[in-house]
């Protein structure tokens, strides 16, 4: 992206199987880009051993999801980002000078439950291979990136979609 401006853009670090609480539909106008869908198109085609494979296909799908990010003029990101990552700060700053930020907020003990939830029940994506994470492993995505205006969102209640959506209107603006 050397010499073209950077647009707006909107990330959305979200904890794991929290997607359907904190979405990118209060975004409207934006495109949302998450690693999950190419993530299982790719291990549909490819099936390699999903033990060996997840976190090598993991990394493809965010790779894809940060080139694609690249190409966007407007973007929503869904992932879980951590806001101690070098990498994933820079990575973000890259794309925009002051991103937008909606962080869903929920306890790690509820995020785990949503992982083996989500990772265990029916529906459940082949790629997705551990059932359940250490509760330690929830704490690297308990605080937003913070590189530009930030919304907490409270999860474990139910989101109110259009407040979010004028927040980040605003915020865009």
């Amino acid at each position: 992206m050397t010499g073209q401006p950077k647009r707006a853009r909107v990330i959305a670090p979200i904890q794991e199987a929290d997607r359907t609480r904190c979405p990118s539909r209060a975004t409207p106008g934006l495109q949302p880009y998450a690693p999950d869908q190419p993530l299982h198109d790719v291990m549909g085609l490819v099936r390699p051993d999903p033990w060996d494979s997840s976190g090598a296909m993991g990394a493809a799908a965010m790779e894809l999801m940060w080139r694609l990010a690249e190409l966007a003029p407007r973007v929503v990101l869904e992932s879980n980002f951590r806001h101690a990552s070098p990498q994933e700060r820079a990575r973000i700053a890259a794309l925009v000078d002051t991103p937008v930020e909606v962080y869903c907020r929920v306890p790690p003990e509820v995020a785990a439950a949503r992982f083996a939830a989500r990772n265990s029940g029916p529906g459940k994506h082949p790629v997705h291979v551990a059932s359940s994470m250490p509760l330690e492993w929830f704490d690297q995505f308990q605080e937003p990136v913070g590189l530009g205006p930030v919304l907490e969102v409270d999860t474990t209640v139910p989101v109110d979609i259009p407040a979010v959506a004028r927040w980040v209107s605003r915020a865009l603006r």
